[in-house]
């Protein structure tokens, strides 16, 4: 006699059955220790010195740490206070320079003033009290470090002199300065002004 075929329920019915049974033997299994790694009574007593020096290293270091914050601030405050000091200091020594020239000056000023005060005796005189106010403000400014530039039959130099037109008369040799248009200035040795000039060039 041949078997019956099972049916299908029936076999999802085993499997069931056997996927539960499988269960209550994994529940009814001894838990393992926990936690299993930690360590015995004598190592955790080997391991407290380490602890303990760790411990003063980190607090050593975030002193350090506040001191050099600290020095930091210190170094900042300093400095922008230095900072000011330069400014002023720098401030106060072109104001007392600027007075120094300024006092310099009134001489030249006060002989101006006389000068328009006084009618000349004759244009001739006049001209020549100008010539003398002249003469003294240049001594002055002279004394103060100005240096005047250019002049005629000179080199031209571009770093002093600025060509505004050129003189093609064949008079003077080529690149030489034929006319001082405008004055220029050196203040103790650097460019203040440069000079205006019309410069000599041969055709």
């Amino acid at each position: 006699m041949r078997g019956r075929a099972i049916p299908a329920r029936s076999l999802q019915n085993d499997r069931r059955l056997a996927l539960r049974l499988r269960r209550r033997r994994l529940r009814r299994r001894e838990p393992a220790t926990f936690p299993a790694t930690l360590p015995a009574e004598g190592d955790a007593a080997a391991l407290l010195p380490k602890l303990e020096a760790a411990t003063r290293a980190a607090a050593q270091a975030e002193e350090l740490l506040h001191r050099q914050r600290d020095q930091t601030a210190r170094l900042q405050a300093e400095f922008e206070n230095f900072r000011r000091r330069s400014k002023k200091e720098t401030e106060d020594l072109k104001e007392t320079a600027s007075a120094e020239l300024i006092t310099s000056l009134l001489p030249v000023l006060d002989n101006f003033g006389r000068a328009l005060a006084v009618p000349p005796a004759s244009l001739e005189s006049f001209g020549e009290g100008i010539r003398l106010i002249h003469d003294m403000l240049e001594k002055l400014l002279g004394e103060a470090g100005l240096e005047r530039l250019g002049a005629v039959g000179q080199s031209f130099d571009p770093h002093l002199h600025e060509a505004v037109s050129v003189d093609g008369s064949g008079q003077l040799p080529d690149n030489q300065i034929a006319e001082v248009l405008q004055e220029g200035y050196l203040l103790r040795g650097k460019l203040l002004r440069p000079a205006l000039v019309r410069v000599a060039r041969q055709s």
